[in-house]
């Protein structure tokens, strides 16, 4: 869970937590949540749980790494799905800061992603998940 303390240190250091507002009442419910969860997270490894058994528990606000590989016919087709404005918000704003990079590396390649979905949203933390080229 370490990475994920320094993930929630990382987004109050940026402020950018949650798609909730800080200090509504929905943010406070989500950070609630997360701490209640967090600390059941420890429970569970205190306890005995292997560390695989207790994320069963965490939330979908847990930091995650992965590495993804493709063709790029097959990055159109990604960008088509998880751009658009109808894919889940979190995806969205992992995917456009991707979307942007692939974009300037290759030039024209994803015209028709360009033309065929909404690129715009604020997502402050895209420095944060591109981290190579």
């Amino acid at each position: 869970i370490t990475q994920s303390k320094a993930w929630h240190k990382l987004q109050d250091d940026l402020g950018e937590v949650s798609f909730f507002e800080e200090g509504s009442e929905a943010y406070n419910i989500w950070r609630d949540g997360e701490a209640i969860i967090e600390e059941n997270y420890m429970k569970l490894l205190d306890g005995g749980a292997k560390p695989q058994e207790a994320r069963e528990i965490l939330s979908n606000s847990t930091k995650t790494e992965i590495v993804v590989t493709a063709p790029l016919d097959e990055w159109e087709k990604i960008f088509m799905l998880r751009c658009d404005k109808a894919a889940n918000p979190t995806m969205r704003q992992i995917m456009l800061p991707v979307f942007e990079a692939m974009d300037k590396k290759y030039p024209h390649y994803f015209d028709d992603v360009k033309e065929a979905v909404d690129l715009s949203f604020n997502y402050p933390l895209a420095e944060q998940i591109i981290k190579t080229e």
